[in-house]
């Protein structure tokens, strides 16, 4: 399978370049599954129902989220009154995964030629709000499918063909450990939070597809896709503290292509993907290559989003 997963859609601008190239990106690289973090796609805090379904109609399969999932109140009685919807949470948010919240923190998604893929959103503890251990939460959704392939014992018929994890965490040693301890069980642990994209993608022993943050869609003319202004005052006044606002600039887009084999579930290829509105922007453009062709069609619609 083809599966592109982009990072963390910051306000309008990032969401606007999202909505506009999700259909070319689809067809450049013949994706089986597109997805996105979106907890911060309305104006940087948060997500609405009608930011989440302008999303999902422009062509994404599901939405995943982190900390700011609350930030705008509508989007708790969306997820009451539609629990199935492809928007998740994490699966591990407070202090136990039996606690009730809206939403759900995974989905099993029916794709092309009958294939089934488990999404799984989970959310890292270390410097961020106390929450269930994710390993604790993770590993009972990890016994399924292709995965026993890498253990030595007989092949079966696969319940699930792949297994994606978005942790929205901000320690990378977090990360890492959960990522080893997911390798051979899941197709792919992608970070997501801090918004930079690290420079460390790569296939674990077991073919478990893993980069520490794979970046957020939005302004990098900016800190993490806030104005430099406001995010400077709050950062050198303590009191009082400023109120971060969206940066207005021209949006680029960062994520990671990875392929998984449909034999063992595992992933078999993996790639950062960046695309800026121009070459010379602060976040330098990296594609599949089977996105070069159209690379300026795609920088145009970027460009156009300002």
């Amino acid at each position: 399978m083809r599966i592109l997963f982009l990072g963390d859609i910051v306000a309008a601008s990032g969401r606007s370049a999202v909505i506009r190239c999700a259909p070319m990106l689809r067809q450049a690289l013949k994706l089986d599954l597109l997805c996105a973090n979106a907890e911060n796609a309305a104006h940087g805090f948060g997500l609405t129902p009608k930011i989440a379904e302008s999303l999902l109609e422009s062509g994404l399969d599901i939405l995943t989220t982190g900390n700011h999932v609350w930030d705008q109140p509508q989007i708790i009685s969306y997820l009451e009154e539609n629990p199935t919807a492809p928007i998740l949470r994490p699966i591990n948010m407070g202090a136990s995964s039996r606690q009730l919240l809206p939403g759900r923190g995974y989905a099993d998604l029916e794709i092309s030629a009958g294939r089934k893929v488990r999404v799984i959103n989970a959310i890292g503890n270390i410097f961020m709000q106390p929450c269930e251990n994710p390993w604790y939460a993770l590993e009972p959704l990890l016994r399924a499918g292709k995965f026993n392939a890498t253990t030595g014992s007989d092949t079966q018929t696969a319940e699930l063909d792949a297994i994606i994890i978005d942790f929205h965490a901000e320690a990378t040693g977090e990360k890492l450990t959960l990522a080893r301890l997911c390798d051979g069980r899941a197709s792919a642990l992608l970070g997501t939070h801090t918004h930079i994209p690290t420079a460390d993608p790569c296939l674990l022993p077991k073919g478990l597809a893993y980069q520490s943050d794979i970046g957020m869609c939005g302004c990098y003319e900016s800190v993490i896709g806030m104005e430099i202004e406001t995010a400077s005052a709050r950062y050198l006044q303590s009191l009082p503290r400023a109120k971060l606002q969206p940066a207005l600039g021209i949006a680029s887009l960062a994520g990671v292509y990875f392929e998984t084999s449909s034999a063992t579930g595992c992933a078999t290829r993996i790639e950062p993907f960046r695309l800026a509105a121009s070459d010379d922007s602060l976040l330098r453009t990296s594609l599949p290559q089977e996105c070069l062709p159209y690379k300026n069609e795609l920088q145009g619609m970027i460009a156009a989003t300002n």
